[in-house]
């Protein structure tokens, strides 16, 4: 008879493609019952050949890492060694789980070639869950308390029922020492920001470092920033290059030296005083300061009424008065006095006669 030891052994995992290329000899043309063939428990395809009367033979250079004879075979299943005559009971082999608690149980089966397969822990060969109340297809023994929404902040890929504990994601800055760290964050977007300021561009204090407003912002305000200009304006910030100088004068314009250019009133205004503002005038007024066309020119003459010269129409006494001296002015006259300015009707024409009071004809 022909047989062989037949070893079920487990191999390395990167050995079994390795096993998948070793030669097959058919079992019917083994010689030499020491000639070893190797199934693995591991690969299904190795024993379905062992099943169809074919093996892998197992070259010596390959090492077990365990192995366990579990059967010599010739060529009937019931083979009796001790038999001298056959009796025609002999039976094939019939490679098979013979586990009855095996998924794989094969009642047909008389040999048991490593095949045997088994349910995992809580499922049934069907792969079902044993135990399943919420029929959501796992096993209650396997489910996994947590939250299970996707877009939750503590979403858990592990859980397998929602326990109702789902937090929202809060995007915002944790960093406590942010001027924007917000308390009820628990993602970080990035948008931390350390400086506060005014962030409006249009603003006069624009911060362009500032990444956070804190409501600081001044509009911008024109006009003079000059505080030693006539026209400062306290409440400006930006310079409109109106500034103007002061220039102190008189600023009331109903006053005689009103100044136009004058912007600061120095208290100097002189009010308006009429009169011939001529010098050479005769009646200048040294006290006007506005000419009211009332300049007389000098009329140089007598003004005494009672010199014999007055002159009405003279404004200025020239010293030329002659005071009155009363006579005859008649130079024809008797009596006629060279020194008389003023006749006073006295004047006595010549009578001519003897004037010798002795003479007979004295007249």
């Amino acid at each position: 008879m022909k047989i062989a030891k037949v070893y079920f052994v487990s191999v390395e995992a990167n050995m079994l493609s390795d096993l998948k290329q070793l030669p097959l000899i058919a079992v019917d043309t083994i010689e030499d019952a020491d000639i070893v063939f190797v199934g693995t428990e591991f690969d299904g395809d190795l024993v379905d050949e062992l099943s169809a009367g074919v093996v892998p033979v197992l070259p010596e250079s390959y090492g077990f890492i365990d192995y366990n004879p579990v059967r010599e075979i010739g060529d009937a299943f019931n083979y009796d060694s001790e038999a001298n005559t056959d009796d025609g009971s002999c039976v094939s082999y019939i490679f098979g789980c013979l586990d009855s608690e095996a998924c794989n149980y094969d009642e047909s089966a008389n040999t048991d070639n490593g095949s045997c397969t088994y349910p995992e822990v809580y499922y049934n060969c069907d792969g079902e869950c044993l135990n399943d109340l919420d029929n959501d297809g796992v096993c209650d023994e396997l489910e996994v308390l947590g939250c299970t929404d996707s877009t939750a902040f503590n979403f858990d890929s592990l859980a397998t029922d929602d326990d109702g504990s789902c937090v929202p994601v809060v995007e915002g800055c944790m960093e406590m020492d942010a001027v924007n760290y917000n308390s009820n964050a628990n993602t970080y977007d990035g948008s931390c920001c350390f400086i506060s300021g005014c962030t409006d561009l249009a603003a006069f204090n624009y911060n362009p470092n500032a990444c956070q407003d804190d409501g600081s912002c001044v509009p911008i305000i024109y006009g003079c920033t000059n505080s030693s200009a006539f026209n400062y304006d306290s409440s400006a910030n930006t310079d409109d290059g109106t500034c103007v100088a002061v220039f102190e004068g008189c600023t009331d314009d109903t006053m005689w030296n009103y100044n136009v250019d004058a912007n600061i009133d120095d208290g100097s205004c002189i009010p308006f005083i009429y009169g011939c503002v001529d010098p050479t005038a005769f009646n200048y007024d040294s006290g006007a300061n506005t000419d009211d066309g009332s300049c007389v020119s000098y009329i140089f003459g007598c003004l005494d009424s009672e010199a014999c010269n007055y002159d009405d129409s003279a404004n200025t006494n020239d010293g030329s008065c002659i005071a009155i001296l009363l006579g005859c002015t008649d130079s024809t006259a008797i009596n006629y006095n060279s020194l008389a300015n003023t006749d006073d009707g006295t004047c006595v024409p010549y009578i001519y006669g003897c004037t010798d009071s002795t003479a007979f004809n004295y007249d």
